[in-house]
């Protein structure tokens, strides 16, 4: 039988992440809950050519799951806005190098005492 969207989500909100895992829909869940941004999923709707359902962003989530979209199409969609999104942050990478070594000083705040922070970064 397959797995629901309330059951699926239950299942995550409960960490049982091992018996989503296991599960078809289980995966499929979880591959479309990587792409949980509203913009993510109207993208997600528009590349498997399905008409975005007239309902609020929180109701995206469950209307994806439940729409007959296919593992291939949301893995080729994520891969997609990854590569996109990789791209801009390769054209700021330069700049955000240089904003770094421009730091004199980091507030490393937690506890007084406590370096462990600081020695790990160090």
């Amino acid at each position: 039988m397959p797995l629901t969207f309330a059951q699926a989500d239950a299942l995550f909100r409960q960490d049982k992440l091992n018996e989503l895992v296991a599960d078809p829909d289980g995966r499929r869940f979880l591959k479309l809950r990587s792409m949980s941004r509203a913009e993510y999923l109207e993208r997600l709707f528009q590349s498997a050519g399905i008409a975005r359902p007239d309902i609020g962003s929180r109701q995206l989530f469950a209307a994806a799951f439940n729409a007959d979209i296919s593992v291939a199409a949301i893995e080729a969609c994520a891969r997609e806005i990854y590569r996109e999104e990789r791209e801009q942050r390769r054209a700021n990478e330069a700049e955000l190098v240089n904003q770094l070594y421009r730091v004199q000083e980091f507030n490393w705040g937690g506890l007084h005492q406590n370096s462990l922070e600081k020695t790990i970064v160090d």
